[in-house]
């Protein structure tokens, strides 16, 4: 149901694109962690923080008000999203009792719905959706999804060290004009 990633932004000729991280993600080495490494010793955390990887996340998700449009992939970022929601959520029922059948709720023969209430909000001038609440709403029936399910881990685009080094370059070009 969730994929959690590891993007760079702030490199190539958009800085707001996300390009995933290989190291984080795949293991392999990263030229842009390598920088941010470098730049971190050489000039300081707040010139190296805009190359460390940010967390997001990749959803499976059936829209209430679209069932018809089946499972949909839902794509966020970790600590203003759900991610933060569903990690407190996760350590205040461990605490209370680490048995509690909700933590299995994403088991599509045992477990719940969750409902996720979320509230618009503008963000760089568009509407962006802020999740506020989750919810768990036992099923009826066991969760049956029509069709081949997406496999998030196969939507995550693997880029080479040498195209990471040339949109890091990019990057740094454009900052300096």
């Amino acid at each position: 149901y969730e994929r959690t990633y590891f993007t760079h932004q702030n490199i190539g000729p958009n800085p707001k694109s996300h390009y995933c991280c290989p190291l984080v993600n795949f293991g392999k080495p990263c030229p842009v962690c390598e920088h941010q490494v470098r730049t971190y010793r050489t000039r300081g955390k707040e010139e190296a923080n805009p190359f460390l990887p940010k967390t997001r996340q990749l959803f499976l998700v059936i829209d209430r008000d679209a069932k018809d449009k089946g499972v949909q992939i839902w794509e966020t970022n970790y600590f203003n999203g759900i991610g933060q929601l569903i990690q407190d959520w996760r350590h205040d029922v461990i605490d209370e009792d680490p048995t509690d059948s909700r933590l299995d709720f994403p088991s599509s023969e045992n477990g719940m719905t969750m409902e996720v209430s979320v509230k618009e909000e503008p963000y760089q001038g568009r509407p962006t959706f802020k999740p506020k609440r989750i919810d768990f709403v036992s099923r009826k029936n066991p969760l049956v999804v029509e069709g081949e399910m997406p496999k998030l881990d196969d939507l995550l685009i693997e880029k080479s060290y040498e195209e990471m080094a040339d949109l890091l370059d990019a990057g740094i070009s454009a900052l300096k004009m």
